[in-house]
């Protein structure tokens, strides 16, 4: 039987406190990337609201809403109506005048 050399105490302590503090540094670069991960975020976040602002400004000075069109849309349907109603008024008459 062999009798393995045992470290001692103080050692064993080095050396799971080495571990430890590596797996506190990874812990800690892990924590740096995310924070800087959620500042690209914010930032690209506020380009974003800029960008919806600016599209926002550009529909209300550009485009009219439905109830503004909907006089203009009105007149464009009954003169279409009138211009169709007149047509067929004059074919209507054009067949009784040749029937006879």
């Amino acid at each position: 039987m062999t009798v393995q050399p045992t470290k001692p105490e103080g050692h064993m302590m080095r050396d799971e406190c080495k571990v430890r503090l590596g797996i506190l540094e990874e812990s800690l670069a892990k924590v740096q990337e995310t924070s800087v991960n959620i500042a690209v975020m914010k930032n690209d976040i506020s380009h974003m609201k800029e960008g919806i602002e600016h599209l926002t400004a550009l529909l209300k000075s550009t485009y009219i809403t439905k109830s503004e069109f909907e006089p203009i849309k009105n007149i464009v349907y009954g003169t279409a109506g009138l211009i169709l109603t007149a047509v067929v008024i004059a074919l209507i008459s054009m067949v009784v005048k040749n029937g006879h």
